[in-house]
């Protein structure tokens, strides 16, 4: 026998401890406002583990050993449009892929099929999904200087 209990719905949470705020699914809420879920992603040989990006990610820390290295975006069927995914590399830079799943028709930068950006060290970064196909990224340097547009290659 199965029994089904009923969820309560919840519009408002109270903080346990005003100084913590109210962290969910590791976004946090505290005093008004919104920090989104920070992570941390190693780019790997093959993009996948821990260099595959979710969805929830909203600010990612990349650590890569060698600018060959991949971090993978989220497949795009899994996300909204406008979702945006921002972070930042320090040393050695990485390439930047779609999904598996998207391999053959993701785009990013209007560039499609088997594709990868190249992220220098130093950077910042930023994807934003703007169709069901495809990301724009835009990137900076860490003097907040705006890196020409990144045009992928083939992988």
């Amino acid at each position: 026998m199965v029994t089904f209990v009923a969820t309560p719905k919840t519009d408002a949470i109270a903080e346990s401890t005003s100084a913590a705020g109210v962290t969910i699914d590791g976004a946090m809420i505290k005093d008004g406002s919104f920090t989104g879920k920070q992570t941390a992603a190693t780019a790997t040989s093959d993009g996948l583990t821990t260099g595959l990006l979710t969805g929830a990610d909203q600010f990612v820390t990349v650590t890569s050993a060698n600018a060959n290295n991949i971090i993978a975006l989220p497949a795009l069927s899994t996300v909204p449009v406008g979702t945006c995914i921002r972070g930042m590399v320090n040393a050695n830079g990485f390439e930047l892929r779609v999904a598996v799943a998207d391999a053959t028709t993701g785009k990013i930068n209007d560039v499609t099929t088997n594709v990868e950006a190249a992220i220098p060290a130093d950077t910042s970064f930023e994807v934003v999904k703007i169709s069901s196909t495809e990301w724009i990224l835009t990137a900076t340097t860490k003097l907040g200087a705006v890196l020409t547009a990144i045009v992928p290659d083939a992988v």
